[in-house]
């Protein structure tokens, strides 16, 4: 009675169909000369995936431990190049669509400085990485300017912005917080 009370005669029928359907078709899928097919399209479509997905062939070795003696400089650069080289999707000439956002050669040379700058700071400690605490806060106010259109300056950074906005914009939006307790 509260499911029709709740939808309708026609939402009650609907949904009545929809759990029907649901139920069949399950039933449908556990038939042993259907499930035994289910099975082997989805181990091909696993085999496929793993062809495309993991390099494998001549020249390709896998590192699945870490090594007993470190690698040398010139190791590491080898195994680095030999990453950049694999065979991949021409994402350089566009010719993939969302997958890579490329601002083109001088930006890259300008975030791989940038990384290189900062590439051991650790931002969870503002007192060592001030310029980090201070790169965050203004990103977090950029953010929030675009979002919310009104200038502010975020004077703390990590843990604080989330509840501050937060208490901030329930009360901008007059919304009433009660307690469960």
């Amino acid at each position: 009675m509260r499911q029709l009370r709740g939808y309708g005669l026609v939402g009650t029928f609907v949904q009545g169909y929809v759990l029907a359907r649901r139920d069949m078709y399950t039933y449908f899928l556990r038939l042993p000369g259907v499930r035994d097919k289910v099975h082997l399209q989805i181990a091909e479509a696993k085999i496929n995936m793993e062809k495309k997905l993991v390099p494998s062939g001549p020249g390709i070795e896998r590192h699945l431990r870490i090594p007993a003696d470190g690698w040398s400089e010139e190791k590491v650069r080898t195994e680095l190049k030999n990453l950049v080289d694999m065979k991949h999707t021409r994402w350089e000439e566009g010719r993939v669509s969302g997958a890579v956002y490329h601002g083109g050669k001088e930006l890259s040379e300008l975030q791989t400085e940038a990384y290189g700058m900062f590439a051991v700071a650790n931002p969870i400690h503002p007192d060592v990485f001030p310029g980090v605490r201070k790169m965050e806060a203004e990103i977090v106010a950029m953010v929030r300017h675009n979002s919310f259109g009104n200038d502010y300056y975020i004077k703390e950074s990590r843990y604080l912005p989330y509840s501050m906005h937060r208490t901030e914009q329930l009360e901008l939006r007059q919304v009433e917080v009660r307690s469960l307790s």
